[in-house]
C-alpha cells in the first residue's frame, strides 16, 4: 500500500508540471475556461460577420443597377472573405496549423505569381494594373489575400466529397496526393468563373489574350500547378503535426461551403448573363451540391453537438488522474482479496457456504 501511495504522488505531481496549476482545486481555472468561451464565441461572431459582409458585397455587386444597394469594393471583400477564412481555419484546425496554412498559401502564391509575371512560364504573359492597390514586387499584395480566401473554402469542399468529413482524418501519403490534385481542379473552377470578368474589368491584362473568353488555356495549367502544390503542403502539415480538429455538424463548420456555392450562384444570376455563368452552373455547382449531399450524410448521433479541443496538457492530466483511480481500484481489490483469504480455512470456508 505505501508503494501505491506513492505511485499516487508522483502522478499527481505530474499532472501540476504537464497543466501549470499549483494546486488540485485552483480557482483561476473556471475563470481561464470562460475566457477561453467567450474568446472562442466572439471570434465564431467576428468571422461570420466578415462572411456576411462578403455574400452581401456579392450580391450588391450583381443585382446593381436593377436594385440599387450601397456597394462593397473588391477589396473590402477580398479582405473580408480572408479575414472569415483565417479565423475558421484557426478554430477548426488550431491556430499554429491554421496560421501556417495561411502563410503557406501567401508564400506559395506569391512566389508562383512573382515567377509568372517576369517569365509568362506559368500562366501565360500578363501583368497586374494598378486598380488592386499597393505591390510587393510585380504582385498587389492583395492577391496572395485572394488566393487564401479562395483556397480555403475548396479545400473543405473536396475534403466533403472525397472524405465524407469536412476535415481530413486519413493522411496517408497516396490520399494526400489525391485530395490535393481534386482541391486544385475544385479550387480551378472558380478561377475559370471570374477570370474572364475580373480581367475585362481591368484588375489584370493578358498580354497576348487567349482563347477562352480572352484568357489563355495556359493560365488555367499554372492554377493547377499553383493549387496543388499548396494542397500538398496542407496535406503534409496534417501528417505532421496531428490537429485535433473538431469535427461538429454546425451551421459555422458549413459556411465555408456556402461562401464556395455563393459565387457559384451571384455568378449564374448575373445580370450580364455571361458564358460564365453556364460555367459556373456546372464547374461550381456540381461540387458544391456534392459536398452538400455529403454534409447532409453525417450523422449527428456520430459527432456530439458540443466537442471542445481539449489542449494536449488537459488531455494527459486526465490521462493521469485516469491511471491514478485505475491503481486505487486494484489496491483495493487486492487488499480484499488479502484480508479475505488471510482468515483461518474455517471461517473462509463458512464464509463461502
Amino acid at each position: 500500500m505505501p508503494k501505491i501511495a506513492a505511485d499516487f504522488l508522483d502522478i499527481a505531481k505530474l499532472n501540476l508540471r504537464d497543466t501549470g496549476l499549483t494546486t488540485l482545486d485552483d480557482r483561476n481555472q473556471p475563470r481561464a475556461v470562460t475566457l477561453a468561451k467567450h474568446m472562442k464565441t466572439a471570434l465564431r461572431f467576428i468571422s461570420t460577420l466578415a462572411f456576411s459582409a462578403y455574400v452581401y458585397g456579392e450580391l450588391a455587386a450583381h443585382v446593381y443597377p436593377f436594385v440599387l444597394l450601397p456597394q462593397v469594393g473588391v477589396h473590402l471583400r477580398v479582405i473580408a472573405l480572408t479575414l472569415f477564412a483565417f479565423i475558421h481555419a484557426g478554430a477548426s484546425f488550431g491556430w499554429k496549423v491554421g496560421s501556417l496554412m495561411f502563410l503557406t498559401t501567401a508564400f506559395v502564391t506569391w512566389s508562383f505569381e512573382q515567377v509568372g509575371v517576369a517569365t509568362g512560364a506559368i500562366y501565360g504573359h500578363y501583368h497586374y494594373s494598378d486598380m488592386l492597390g499597393p505591390k510587393l514586387g510585380a504582385i498587389p499584395i492583395l492577391i496572395p489575400l485572394a488566393w487564401f480566401m479562395m483556397i480555403y473554402p475548396s479545400y473543405l469542399v473536396t475534403n466533403l466529397v472525397f472524405d465524407g468529413r469536412m476535415f481530413p482524418e486519413s493522411t496517408d501519403v497516396r490520399q494526400i496526393l489525391i485530395r490535393a490534385l481534386l482541391a486544385a481542379m475544385v479550387m480551378t473552377a472558380w478561377d475559370a468563373v471570374i477570370d474572364p470578368a475580373m480581367s475585362h474589368a481591368g484588375f489584370w491584362v493578358w498580354e497576348h489574350g487567349g482563347s477562352y473568353f480572352g484568357v489563355p488555356r495556359h493560365n488555367f495549367a499554372g492554377w493547377l500547378a499553383t493549387t496543388f502544390v499548396v494542397y500538398l503542403v496542407f496535406g503534409f502539415l496534417h501528417r505532421w503535426l496531428k490537429p485535433f480538429v473538431n469535427q461538429r455538424r454546425d451551421c459555422f463548420g458549413l459556411l465555408p461551403i456556402l461562401a464556395y456555392a455563393a459565387v457559384a450562384l451571384v455568378q449564374v444570376a448575373n445580370q450580364n448573363v455571361t458564358p460564365t455563368s453556364i460555367v459556373a452552373l456546372f464547374a461550381m455547382g456540381f461540387p458544391v451540391l456534392l459536398a452538400l449531399a455529403r454534409w447532409s450524410q453525417i450523422s449527428a448521433k456520430s459527432i456530439p453537438k458540443e466537442v471542445e479541443r481539449v489542449p494536449t496538457s488537459l488531455r494527459r492530466y486526465l490521462s493521469h488522474w485516469g491511471q491514478a483511480i485505475s491503481l486505487l481500484r486494484q489496491s483495493s481489490i487486492h487488499e480484499g482479496r488479502k484480508r479475505f483469504f488471510s482468515r483461518s480455512p474455517r471461517a473462509a470456508k463458512t464464509t463461502l457456504c
